[in-house]
Formats: C-alpha cells, sequence, structure tokens
C-alpha cells in the first residue's frame, strides 16, 4: 500500500525546470565536529557510491544502523536551503520505497511497506484529537473510497485495520517534506505523533536550517542522522544544463557562455535555482549563435556577478507575475511595474545583507531561539534605514518608501515559500542566505548601486577604533550606522570587495551598477587604513586595474583611473616615508648579506663554471630559444616567513594546522600573490652591491631558469658530487637524485613546506626547485621569447609564470624549464618568490607595462598596439 504525493509526470508539468528531479543528487551525512569549540558545529562524511546509488545506500545505512535492539531507531533529516531539491529527493525516497526491486537492495526484502508523504501541511482532516493510526486513516489519499455510500463504512473500518496492522508489524514510512513550511499547530501535531508512537515507522523529514535550530531537542542527533544535499558538482551542472537545452550542439556549448578565466562560478552554478534559471535564459532566446557560430554576447556571462543579477533578476521576475505576488501587491497598495520593483527588492535585501554582515552575521542569524529573535528585530530595523536613506538620496517619496520597504520583507518572507528562486530566507525568528557568496554578492551589490553615502562611511569605520567603540558604547552612532570590519586588514570582508570591483556596468537593459556609486566606493578602498597597514593592498591594485579597464572602454573613466593611481603613488611614497624604514633596512640587509645572493649573467665576473649568460631556454626542440642576460643577481632561497613579516603586518596563517605546516620563521612565505610579491619588492625598492646600485624585483621567467639550470641542458641542473674514489665531481641531477636537492611530493606527502635552507644547493649554490612555486615577473605567453634580457609583460591583471615546483606535486614539474600559468590574485599554501637584483635600466615597472593586447617584449620588440601612457606606479 502506497501513496503518491505526485508522480514524475505531475512534478514536470507543474514545474517544467525542475531538472533537478532529473539528476542525480550527491549527498554526505553530517556528523558533530568534536574537533571544533563550537557545539553546533557539524562535518561532513560523503555518502558512498556514484551519485545515482547514493539515496538508496543512505536509506539502507539509516536502516542497518537503527537494527540494533540497544539503542533507539534512528529517523532521517535530510537538510538544504530553499529551492536547493529537498522535495525533489522526498519524491525519489518515495518512489524508492515503493518499488519492490528498490525495497530488497534497502531492507533486504521486498515486504510491501505503506508510505505516507505529507508536504507542507497536513490534510485538513487531521487535528490534534486523533492518534498516529486515526490520522492516516483520515488522509483522503491513503487507500481513497469508492464513492459507493453504501459500503463506505466498511471501506473505513478496512483501512483502519490495514493501518494497524502495518504500524505493528513496522512496515510503515512517513515522508515530512518541508517541515520549515507547517504551521506551528501541525509542527505540535507531527512532534507528539513521533515521540508517542510505537513500534516507530521510518520517519523522514526534510527541513531547512532554521526549522531545525529552532527545534533543537526534537531533532537531536540521537534519534535523527543527518543528510545533506550538497551543491551541485561540475559533472552534475553538465548533466542538468544538457537535459535543459534540447539541441546537442547547444548542450555541448553552453559553457560558453561563461568566461573561463574567471573564478568563483561554481559556488553560484552549484546551487540548484541558478542553473535553473540559466537554462529558462537559455531556452527563452530564439537565435542561441550569432552568423559565425559562436555564443551570442547577450547570452555571454563575463563574470559570476553578472551570472548573479542576471539568474537572480529573471527568477524575481516569475515570482513577480504569480498570482499570489499580485494579490500581496494589492494588498500593500503598490502600482509599480515589476521592472521597477525588481530594484527596491534588490535594495532591501542588499540593505539586510550589509547589516547583517557589519555585526557579524554571514550566511545566518545564530545563536539561542530568543537571542536570535531578538537580533533579527534590531536587523530589520537598521536594514529598514538604511533602505529609506538610500531612496532618500534617489528624491524619492518618503510614503511610498516606507510602503515599498513593508512590501519588500513580506514578500522576502512568503517568496521562498511559494516555491521561488532562492536569495534570502527571512522570518521574525531567522535571516539567511544560501550561501556566503550570496551574501557577499548581495552586499557588493548594495554598496554599487544602492548605498546612501553614509552606508560608504559607515561601512569603513574601524570597529577596533577606541574612539568609535565608545561612540557606539554611548549611543552616538545609531544601529545603521554601525561600522564593518576593516577593510584592509579583515579577511572577512575581501571576497565583498573583489564582487564589488567585479560589478558589471549597465549595459542595454541589463542590470548594472551605478557609475556614480561606484566610483564613490573605489575611492573608499583607497582610504588609507585605520590600522596604519603598510602597503597599497592587493584590492587597491586589482580595483585600479578595474578603473583602466573601464577606461579603456569608455574613456571619460580614464580621468578617474589615473586619478586612482596617483592617490595609490601617493600613499605609498607616505608609507616608506614614514615609521617603517628600520623594517625596510632589515630587508635589504638580509638580501645583500654575505652568501645570500649570486652575481650571474654576461660579464657577472662570478667565475663559476657554465655562467657565460648565454643559454638555451625551454625544453622542447621546437621552442628553445637562444637567451643573453644582462649581470643580475639572483637570491639563492625563497623569501622566507621572517622576512615577508616585516612586510606585511596582517601576513598571519589563519589555523593552528597552517601554522604548524607552514608558520615557522625559516619556512618559505606561502599564500603569497603575485601581487603581494609584487609589492614586497616595490617595498624594498634598491640596494647596493659592490658599488653597484640594483634594482629588488622579481626574477624574468629567463633570470629564473637560467639560474635553475646552473649551466645544464638536461632536465634538472648541476650539482656537486662524490665519484667512487671520493672526488667531488660535477654532476647532472636526475630524477632519482632530486631529493637531496629539491622538496618534493613523494608517496602522497601531505605536510607542507620545509626550512628554506633544508636541501642541498646546486652547483652555483642555489636553491631553485621544489618547496614552492615561485612568481616570476613575466605574464604567461604559449611561446617563449629569445633575444637579451627577454620580458613578456602584459596587463596588471594578466596571468603570470611560475616556476620551480612544490611540497605538493611530482619531481617532474621541478624540472628547470617546467612553467606553470596562474592568475595574479591567487594566493595557495603552495605559492611563494625569491627575488632578483637586476640594472636599474634592465626591467620596467608593471605600471609601464602594455596591457594584453599591446603586451610588450623587453629586448625583442613590441608585439601588438603600443600601451597608452600612464602615471608612473611606485
Amino acid at each position: 500500500m502506497a501513496q503518491y504525493g505526485s508522480t514524475v509526470e505531475d512534478l514536470r508539468l507543474k514545474e517544467r525546470h525542475r531538472l533537478d528531479w532529473w539528476v542525480d543528487p550527491e549527498l554526505a551525512w553530517e556528523v558533530r565536529d568534536d574537533s571544533s569549540d563550537r557545539k553546533d558545529q557539524w562535518k561532513q562524511v560523503n555518502v558512498e557510491g556514484p551519485p545515482k546509488d547514493q539515496l538508496i545506500v543512505a536509506l539502507r545505512d539509516l536502516h542497518h544502523s537503527s537494527s540494533d535492539p540497544n539503542t533507539p531507531k534512528q529517523s532521517l533529516l535530510l537538510l538544504n536551503g530553499a529551492g536547493a531539491g529537498k522535495s525533489c529527493v522526498s519524491l525519489r525516497i518515495e518512489h524508492l520505497l515503493c518499488n519492490k526491486i528498490s525495497r530488497k537492495k534497502i531492507f533486504d526484502t521486498d515486504q510491501p511497506l505503506l508510505v505516507i508523504h505529507w508536504a507542507s501541511a497536513l490534510p485538513k482532516q487531521i487535528d490534534t484529537n486523533l492518534g498516529l493510526k486515526e490520522a492516516i486513516a483520515a488522509d483522503p489519499m491513503v487507500m481513497p473510497c469508492k464513492d459507493s455510500a453504501s459500503n463506505q463504512a466498511l471501506q473505513q473500518e478496512n483501512r483502519k485495520e490495514a493501518i494497524d496492522y502495518a504500524l505493528r508489524r513496522g512496515r510503515v514510512a512517513i515522508i515530512i517534506d518541508a517541515f520549515d513550511e507547517f504551521a506551528q499547530r501541525s509542527k505540535d501535531i507531527l512532534i507528539d505523533f513521533y515521540d508517542n508512537t510505537n513500534p516507530k515507522p521510518l520517519w523522514i523529514f526534510t527541513s531547512r536550517d532554521y526549522a531545525v535550530r529552532d527545534h533543537q531537542e526534537f531533532f537531536s542527533e540521537t534519534f535523527f542522522r543527518r543528510l545533506r544535499i550538497k551543491p551541485f558538482s561540475k559533472t552534475l551542472q553538465n548533466q542538468f544544463m544538457g537535459l535543459a537545452l534540447d539541441q546537442k550542439v547547444v548542450q555541448a556549448k553552453w559553457r560558453e557562455t561563461l568566461d573561463p578565466s574567471q573564478s568563483g562560478w561554481d559556488e553560484l552554478l552549484g546551487l540548484p535555482h541558478t542553473l535553473r534559471a540559466l537554462a529558462d535564459i537559455l531556452n527563452k532566446q530564439r537565435e542561441f549563435f550569432d552568423s559565425n557560430g559562436k555564443v551570442q554576447e547577450d547570452l555571454r556571462f563575463q563574470s559570476p556577478s553578472d551570472l548573479f543579477l542576471r539568474t537572480t533578476r529573471h527568477l524575481l521576475e516569475v515570482e513577480l507575475n504569480k498570482d499570489s505576488t499580485v494579490a500581496l501587491k494589492a494588498d500593500h497598495g503598490i502600482k509599480i511595474e515589476n521592472g521597477f520593483l525588481i530594484p527596491e527588492l534588490e535594495r532591501a535585501m542588499g540593505a539586510i545583507a550589509l547589516e547583517m554582515a557589519t555585526r557579524g552575521y554571514w550566511t545566518q542569524v545564530q545563536g539561542g531561539i530568543d537571542q536570535v529573535i531578538a537580533e533579527v528585530n534590531k536587523i530589520r530595523e537598521a536594514a529598514r534605514q538604511r533602505f529609506l536613506e538610500s531612496r532618500a538620496q534617489d528624491f524619492c517619496p518618503v510614503k511610498e518608501s516606507e510602503g515599498l520597504w513593508d512590501f519588500s520583507y513580506e514578500f522576502l518572507k512568503k517568496y521562498e515559500f511559494s516555491g521561488g528562486g532562492l536569495q534570502l530566507e527571512a522570518g521574525n525568528s531567522f535571516l539567511q542566505f544560501p550561501t556566503r557568496k550570496i551574501q557577499e554578492m548581495r552586499i557588493a551589490r548594495y554598496v554599487t548601486r544602492y548605498a546612501a553615502r553614509e552606508d560608504g562611511e559607515a561601512i569603513f569605520l574601524d570597529d577596533s577604533d577606541a574612539e568609535y567603540a565608545e561612540a557606539v558604547k554611548a549611543e552616538q552612532i545609531s544601529d545603521h550606522r554601525r561600522g564593518a570590519s576593516q577593510h584592509h586588514s579583515s579577511g572577512a570582508w575581501e571576497e565583498v570587495w573583489r564582487n564589488v570591483i567585479g560589478m558589471p556596468l549597465a549595459k542595454g537593459s541589463r542590470p548594472g551598477l551605478d557609475a556614480k556609486r561606484y566610483k564613490q566606493v573605489l575611492r573608499w578602498l583607497y582610504q588609507p587604513s585605520h590600522a596604519g597597514e603598510r602597503r597599497p593592498t592587493q584590492l587597491m591594485t586589482e580595483a585600479w586595474v578595474q578603473a583602466r579597464k573601464l577606461g579603456k572602454q569608455d574613456t571619460t573613466w580614464q580621468p578617474f583611473a589615473y586619478d586612482l593611481v596617483s592617490g595609490l603613488q601617493k600613499q605609498f611614497q607616505q608609507i616608506l616615508a614614514g615609521g617603517h624604514g628600520e623594517d625596510k633596512k632589515t630587508i635589504a640587509e638580509s638580501l645583500i648579506a654575505p652568501g645570500t645572493y649570486q652575481i650571474l649573467g654576461e660579464e657577472s665576473g662570478s667565475g663559476l663554471d657554465g655562467d657565460t649568460g648565454t643559454f638555451l631556454m625551454g625544453d622542447k626542440k621546437a621552442d628553445k630559444k637562444d637567451v643573453t642576460l644582462t649581470r643580475f643577481a639572483m637570491q639563492k632561497l625563497l623569501i622566507s616567513n621572517a622576512q615577508f613579516q616585516l612586510f606585511d603586518d596582517p601576513y598571519a596563517l589563519k589555523s593552528q594546522e597552517a601554522l604548524d605546516r607552514f608558520g615557522s620563521d625559516d619556512q618559505p612565505a606561502v599564500f603569497v600573490s603575485w601581487y603581494d610579491a609584487w609589492w614586497f619588492s616595490r617595498f624594498v625598492g634598491e640596494v647596493e652591491v659592490t658599488n653597484q646600485a640594483y634594482r629588488v624585483t622579481l626574477p624574468t621567467e629567463a633570470q629564473w631558469e637560467y639560474s635553475a639550470r646552473a649551466g645544464s641542458d638536461g632536465d634538472f641542473f648541476r650539482a656537486k658530487g662524490i665519484n667512487a674514489n671520493g672526488e667531488e665531481i660535477i654532476i647532472e641531477v636526475t630524477e632519482e637524485d632530486l631529493s637531496a636537492y629539491a622538496h618534493f611530493d613523494q608517496n602522497f606527502y601531505t605536510g607542507g613546506t620545509l626550512p628554506v635552507t633544508s636541501k642541498d644547493p646546486s652547483l652555483w649554490g642555489l636553491r631553485m626547485a621544489g618547496n614552492a612555486w615561485q612568481w616570476t615577473l613575466n605574464s604567461w605567453r604559449e611561446s617563449l621569447p629569445g633575444g637579451r634580457d627577454p620580458l613578456v609583460t602584459g596587463g596588471m591583471g594578466s596571468n603570470r609564470v611560475s616556476r620551480g615546483g612544490c611540497w605538493d606535486d611530482p619531481a617532474a614539474l621541478c624540472r628547470a624549464a617546467y612553467r606553470d600559468r596562474v592568475g595574479p590574485t591567487v594566493r595557495t599554501n603552495v605559492s611563494g618568490f625569491r627575488l632578483a637584483l637586476s640594472l636599474p635600466s634592465g626591467v620596467s615597472s608593471p605600471a609601464e607595462q602594455g596591457e594584453e593586447k599591446g603586451a610588450k617584449t623587453a629586448g625583442g620588440g613590441t608585439e601588438g598596439a603600443k600601451a597608452e601612457p600612464r602615471p608612473e606606479m611606485p
């Protein structure tokens, strides 16, 4: 006996784009994380097997874990946010339990089950006076009676007997889908059924997290095993879009709509609602390709921000056209057209997102139920003030603004319950975004399009500042003027500002940012740090790069870009003239101390075997190039943590594990981006060696490979060795010898870096291979340049060449000629750097380099158009 909530066909007709029904979910058990100090911290353990089998595996695991008579029988709690596939999974579970073959796989028997499926609400025939048996019997969907009145009583009696038999024999499964959407009275009835029915049926609940937090005692892990639906992996994303798009050629090319050079896509595409919206947008486009067979520009998504804005706007349009929303607009007297209403909903969500973050709440408001309710009320009121001030700055009537806020918040409360797209879960006792990425995007959207001037000033108030703290304590600063953590030194806000920088400009009818507000935000990012940070931050550099790009698109942005870079230069000069001179001196002295560097190249006078200044660069015969290098000096060691911390105070490894693996003073500095390394070199500036001034810089790719080879034309480098007679000889290091000279991955080593002096040097006294990847000054180009002092340069945002291999890579990646392409903003536990000393005329600053399409090759001519002049970077 089984009751079906709906069929596959019903679901397909009702929600034609709910393709997550057809895509197998990836699942993970959630278990208490005993290693965490927080009691509410959970960790995930993946369910075994491929996605198509994971539901059966999970149900079987649940069944067998509850078979021990000495332990309480456990039920299943299926978790995820709104619109993330819980209802589809609950329907899948229903079908598995009603199928003879799958039942045998789960329970080792194909005996029939009575499956009850209640979604969002209890049948109206069920009230508090009924027990579970009577409630099931009262549900007309369970074994429905015939219309004949003569046998209705008999049918009813037979139904009760059958239900009683199934309950006594443990052959009942009850699926409660969307527990969070049940009225409180219905929740109380369900909890009473659960507590007072023995033997217990197989209970399966699906819910959003906030409802579970509100009923923590009921959903105790003693009685419930927690199963979470994971975000869609790349494989599942492709399956989903393949099903959504009918044409095979379109299926193969849908990812062309995304710019592959951008990062951050997967966090958004892992949410089913974003994929559904994307599929719908693509399906509605009559002409997918242009005349050249390429995906039309209007269908391309240039950044994660662009994808976020366009898909969520589409979802809002769908929601606003529903009858329930039309009625809600009428109730609040809203007569604004939907196209103008969407920005107001965005403004409201952004104000809430920003206010949550300034109070330290990322993703959700946390705490005990009373604390959460109190915080939600404060956040709602402060966000309301932000919303009203923002509209006042746009010269909107106060009464209209107040009505729009009331409608917006009520809409957000009802929005998720009507099956709409996933944005913000709002209620009287909860505020939650599905992912931190969504909240960060909402803040970025708000400050670039809707924020009032006062918002910006409040954002950058320093919570650690004593004067500000006293003002808050004296209630001289209102709730909605609370400051966010420092934008320069707080990693908590770094991605917010990166999203701000990446927000797209308005293009046609596409939702973009407000240029005036955007310029103001970029200026905010340029304000000196209250904490007195010593360097222009990576974000400031990226903001300047973005302004440069905008200047290429629109000449009116060029003066603004020059203004930014001039301010950047001025701040840097102030830093150098300030109280950090001793640190700069200490770093400089460590770079030129005896035995720390090796002068190489043409007429170097080093006396080293093979140091002629000329060599064949590259490891492919077709791509080897003759190179000549002017005299330079290469640092023998990677820059250490002790050296880097003199430059960058906030540089710190976040976790104890990271400190243990990478944090000693004598280990190489890692988690360093190309920008970080370049600013470090500019901080030191110049040094003097043997009465010759040298410029401190990152090594060019040619300088790095020449130094790494130590005169070898083989795969690795030359070193000193001992022959059978005990005599010192010169050897060609091979992969078999490499472990004595380089720290790399051997037998799946999972430790970390080693001290920078831990391995033997090459013939020229350098330790170039392994331990950490090393940034070079070069921008990436597939083919190698040749000639004298070759340097491939590109825009500040171009990919950079990294060399040397690392502790987590095999020996093959430590070869002298091996090269990798990495984005300049990337920070990982394998990325470090070393410095070179070049003659002042030997290298130009990145600010003098051309953009990607006008790349300049020093010593090898100019490729493409000549870059326009710009202010000198420090």
